[in-house]
């Protein structure tokens, strides 16, 4: 609850239209698996600019670690197609305005107007302290920049991790708007990070921000 009190939801009647097109959208999590896959889609389908915020020690870096990821997924786009379309920024996610300076994290805010957040710390041996920057801080900072400026859309990746034990259904069906309803079952602090961010992000669509929040399961890279 004290994280939630973070968010300024005073301007959320400037909301897009439904059924806008993207524009200038903001990825997280860009060299991930799933991250660079939708980077890739992202390219091949309209004409959105693409920001892309990487871990890295500059953005020079942080450009080569998009281009190798994305060109993986897909050899077919050339480095100078990923450049034109995709701005790529060193940035943490457990740091305040993911680490940017004020300047460049206010223009972000005035342009971006949706935002697709995958960046998380996907660790099953560290502890909650270790993992609660990346993954519940981040996507404090992920639903505060939506609320920014200008409203945006946001599509916000979880985990089927979510859920506990007793969220478990009798009938074996498990629809996927149902919210996970006990953290005190989940034993692994990898998971609970997960729980609280989702939490966020229920929080935060519950008071009008248009969040999606997608539960994604077990990923393996080819």
């Amino acid at each position: 609850a004290r994280l939630a009190e973070a968010l300024d939801f005073g301007r959320l009647d400037l909301l897009p239209g439904p059924g806008a097109p993207l524009r200038d959208v903001l990825v997280t999590g860009a060299t991930g698996v799933v991250g660079s896959r939708l980077v890739a889609d992202l390219l091949r389908r309209g004409d959105a600019r693409i920001v892309c915020l990487v871990r890295a020690e500059d953005d020079a870096a942080a450009t080569a670690r998009l281009h190798r990821a994305v060109r993986a997924r897909d050899p077919g786009l050339t480095v100078a197609a990923i450049a034109a379309r995709c701005q790529v920024l060193a940035a943490d996610m457990a740091l305040p305005l993911f680490g940017l300076s004020p300047d460049v994290h206010d223009a972000l805010a005035r342009e971006v107007g949706d935002v697709f957040h995958l960046a998380a710390t996907i660790n099953h041996i560290m502890p909650y302290s270790v993992l609660r920057g990346p993954n519940v801080l981040g996507a404090l900072e992920i639903l505060k920049f939506a609320c920014e400026c200008r409203v945006k859309r946001v599509h916000f990746a979880s985990s089927i991790a979510v859920y506990a034990q007793g969220d478990l259904p009798t009938d074996r069906v498990m629809p996927e708007a149902r919210p996970p309803r006990h953290p005190g079952g989940i034993d692994t602090p990898y998971a609970q990070t997960k729980w609280v961010a989702e939490a966020l992000a229920t929080h935060a669509a519950a008071h009008g921000l248009p969040v999606a929040i997608h539960r994604i399961g077990i990923v393996v890279e080819e």
